[in-house]
């Protein structure tokens, strides 16, 4: 019998208990995990694992794996992979007991026994070798100080497998519910997750709370202080002994803890510890700063005890229980308050005067870890594992498709390191704005609109994902195994999924789970937080200048939430991905209301618009972005009706044999972003391939490429060639030529026969970007920074790709496109027709509604 050994490089600064990687595998390798163990040192060892994504045969695409090494070294670690599954295996088996009834749900292992009361909401956790039992209980107290009621609770529970047995070990029990106030009003959503690891001897809970309403948002402005605002005073998830139990602490990594005597100590973390603690980033709905007290202090009955600047408090109690709160100082203000016979642990602490403000739409998760294994301080939390696959591996994998594990020339590595290492890498920026707090943390800092800016204050603008980091971040992880760039994707995907997603129904159908976006250009945040438009900002900023406005097509990035769920099991990016998609779906395509027609009939001829009359979809990034949306659900579900759809929106784009000059691409302000488009076309092509699927549709979008490739290298220089025709020169517009280099990188891969013409081209536009941006002084910017990373490497990529089988030649006799065989008149008859057959009275009432308002 063959196999396959994957070496693992793995490193953490501690001795963890628990590592977990995801592990990408090529098509047709893995069919069940009855194939898969894990060897330390040649020892096979306890693991389990839950995939991520599935290749078109149903076979493993991607997998989260979670390992118990039972050395202190992370040496010699191994993945195999059996060529033969177990014929006939019995069905798998829970080595647990899970019992649910209505209102209890009871989980047991050799170690632990867990109950939650799903009619009261609180829950109690025993470690079964004789030690004490927690009772634990959530709180949420509204402005007025009132604790709501939470009931509409629901279970979910998800179970992975064991590789040393054909056996459910680890599990997760998912909780979700609403918050109501006295009158039944719900206030918010919640849901909370345990997940239990090492037959329950580890447990990770995350507790998320959600503003489901929509914001008024008048005149298209995001500020503070929005009417349809949660405004609540404390958040808090408490743990009481049955029995006193002596109780150590630290407020630190390095230090030694400290016993807690019979009264109750409280770490408070009030700011972020940083020089710039007191920065606008932090402005509430009056628009000030309401940080008085920087850093942390702890406190014994009212009396200081300690300060520092930033608290990464652990406890312990004497029966070896310990706990750790995630991030705590990053996302302040954050507070536990330990005793002998009870921890709070206060997400939202009360304060005096003040509340917290949850927008319509928004989101935020805690995280906290407990732990019952002997002489466990929990510090691999805070320090997780670094981990490398061999770049043969992830080379053979085609994960992401569209990725080069080639070594990187050091001219490039250079501008890459720049993220990490230089004065203004990815970290500093979070110091220079003070990018932390339970709203910013994890965000990125986008100080190229600083550009404009000419006092000595901090300018606050946020990035929002725009081009999606998230991606470049997790690309440069996999390729080197630094886990910074794990640890910046990891801070930013969070933060996107809570607060930059709109996440309610209730508004728009062009709004409601959309993404926002990027702070207003050149312009101070102010109250907008991180929704674009404040009514602080002045109006006619800059030529086009929209004022208002919401989430939009054209600011739309699921690939790097796509490539974290793949990579880390993390269900909320998952979900972001397919509410991502759907939203921009409705952009596009709109509700289907006979109202909607009138202005989709104005809009007809605007840039950006979908002519529904004809059926031809804009030649921009946003129909990019819903390409690549489409493409990224397909690959994490494998629905055939998302790889339809993006194959319906490419093919009503653009025509392989149409007259590209009629297209106005000279106007390089308005119609740069058709690259962006033919990226998306490249990532198309990448996964037909990959399921061998060379047909009508695949060399329809090829000889399209094509055609453009053709065009490009005639008509296509360095934008700064020509800086007159560009409203703002700068070298953003450098970092987006990267884009041609991959188009015609493609084209050179595509081509029915070499064609140097196109490896040419793209060799001299990344020459040219390559001295350009070396030379800048502006490189470091976070913008051009983001392209680098995610668009650097295409050119190795399609030079070292092989072919899976000799393609066709270049058909120039393509049939008509159906765009163009429409008239308006035919195509208007038609959408009436179609909407009068589902009219809704009440779906029309609401459109003209949220018109109105």
């Amino acid at each position: 019998m063959q196999e396959i050994r994957i070496p693992v490089t793995a490193f953490c600064k501690h001795s963890p208990p628990l590592v977990q990687f995801g592990l990408p595998i090529p098509n047709g390798i893995l069919k069940s995990f009855s194939q898969m163990s894990v060897e330390l040192g040649g020892v096979k060892i306890e693991a389990s694992a839950q995939a991520t994504s599935m290749w078109h045969d149903n076979s493993i695409k991607s997998c989260h794996i979670t390992i118990y090494p039972s050395e202190k070294t992370l040496d010699n670690l191994e993945v195999i992979i059996t060529s033969e599954q177990i014929k006939n295996a019995p069905s798998i088996e829970d080595t647990f007991s899970l019992d649910i009834s209505q209102q209890l749900v009871c989980f047991k292992t050799e170690h632990t026994a867990f109950s939650y009361d799903l009619m009261n909401c609180c829950f109690e956790l025993c470690n079964i070798n004789g030690l004490n039992t927690q009772q634990g209980s959530i709180t949420l107290s509204d402005s007025n100080n009132t604790i709501l009621v939470s009931k509409n609770l629901s279970l979910q529970i998800v179970r992975k497998q064991c590789l040393l047995t054909s056996k459910h070990t680890d599990i997760e029990l998912i909780i979700t519910g609403s918050f109501s106030d006295h009158n039944g009003q719900v206030d918010c959503l919640f849901t909370i997750t345990f997940a239990f690891f090492n037959h329950g001897q580890i447990l990770n809970i995350k507790y998320n709370l959600h503003n489901p309403k929509a914001a008024e948002h008048k005149g298209g402005l995001w500020d503070l202080g929005d009417p349809n605002s949660f405004n609540f005073n404390n958040l808090s998830l408490k743990l009481d002994n049955t029995e006193a139990q002596p109780l150590e602490y630290s407020t630190s990594l390095d230090e030694e803890l400290s016993s807690i005597e019979n009264e109750a100590i409280c770490i408070s973390q009030h700011a972020s510890g940083g020089d710039n603690w007191q920065s606008p980033v932090h402005v509430d709905k009056s628009n000030k700063v309401p940080l008085t007290k920087n850093g942390f202090d702890v406190t014994q009955q009212d009396q200081l005890i300690a300060t520092g600047s930033r608290a990464t408090p652990t406890l312990r109690f004497a029966n070896r229980l310990q706990l750790t709160q995630t991030h705590f100082w990053q996302n302040f203000p954050s507070s536990i308050t330990a005793h002998n016979q009870s921890i709070s642990f206060d997400f939202f602490p009360a304060q005096k005067d003040s509340s917290y403000e949850l927008q319509g739409g928004e989101k935020k998760t805690h995280e906290i870890w407990l732990s019952s294994i002997e002489n466990d301080n929990l510090a691999w939390v805070h320090s997780p594992t670094s981990v490398k696959l061999p770049d043969t591996w992830l080379t053979k994998t085609h994960f992401a498709q569209l990725m080069s594990f080639s070594s990187v020339p050091p001219n490039w590595q250079t501008l890459i390191n720049n993220s990490l290492d230089s004065n203004h890498n990815f970290f500093e920026k979070r110091e220079q704005l003070d990018e932390f707090g339970w709203r910013n943390f994890g965000d990125l800092y986008a100080d190229h609109e600083t550009a404009e800016h000419t006092g000595k204050d901090i300018f606050v603008s946020h990035y929002n994902n725009q081009y999606d980091p998230v991606l470049g971040f997790l690309k440069q992880y996999l390729h080197s195994g630094d886990n910074r760039w794990f640890e910046l994707a990891d801070d930013l995907a969070k933060h996107v999924v809570d607060i930059d997603i709109y996440h309610t129904q209730k508004d728009k159908v062009e709004y409601n789970g959309g993404l926002f976006w990027h702070t207003d250009h050149y312009l101070q945040a102010y109250t907008s937080s991180h929704r674009s438009y404040s009514q602080h900002q002045p109006s006619d900023a800059y030529q086009d200048h929209a004022g208002g406005g919401g989430p939009g097509g054209q600011h739309c990035y699921t690939t790097g939430l796509a490539m974290h769920y793949m990579l880390t099991a993390s269900e909320p990016s998952k979900q972001a991905v397919l509410t991502l998609t759907n939203w921009i779906t409705h952009v596009y395509e709109s509700s289907g209301t006979c109202l909607e027609l009138l202005l989709a009939f104005k809009n007809r001829s605007l840039a950006g618009f979908k002519n529904h009359f004809t059926g031809q979809y804009p030649l921009d990034r946003g129909t990019a972005n819903y390409v690549i949306a489409l493409l990224d659900s397909f690959e994490l579900t494998q629905e055939q009706d998302y790889l339809h759809r993006a194959e319906h929106v490419l093919k009503n784009s653009f025509h392989p044999n149409e007259d590209i000059n009629s297209r106005n691409l000279e106007d390089v302000e308005n119609t740069w972003f058709y690259t962006v488009l033919l990226q998306a076309v490249c990532k198309y092509l990448a996964i037909k391939e990959s399921m061998h699927q060379l047909d009508d549709y695949f060399y329809y979008c090829r000889d399209s490429l094509l055609n453009f490739a053709r065009w490009m290298t005639v008509y296509e220089n360095p934008y700064l060639e020509k800086p007159d025709i560009l409203e703002y020169p700068n070298d953003t517009w450098t970092a987006q030529d990267l884009r041609k280099v991959q188009i015609f990188a493609a084209a050179y891969y595509y081509s029915p026969i070499e064609n140097i013409v196109f490896l040419n081209k793209a060799k001299y536009f990344q020459d040219d970007i390559l001295n350009r941006l070396n030379s800048s002084a502006t490189k470091t910017y976070t913008r051009i920074m983001v392209l680098i990373l995610q668009n650097y490497g295409f050119l190795d990529l399609y030079k070292n790709k092989l072919e899976i089988s000799p393609y066709k030649q270049v058909n120039f006799n393509w049939p008509k496109a159906e765009y163009e065989k429409k008239s308006l008149l035919s195509g208007a008859l038609t959408q009436l027709l179609k909407r009068l057959s589902k009219l809704s009275i009440k779906s029309e009432v609401n459109w003209l509604k949220k018109r109105l308002n």
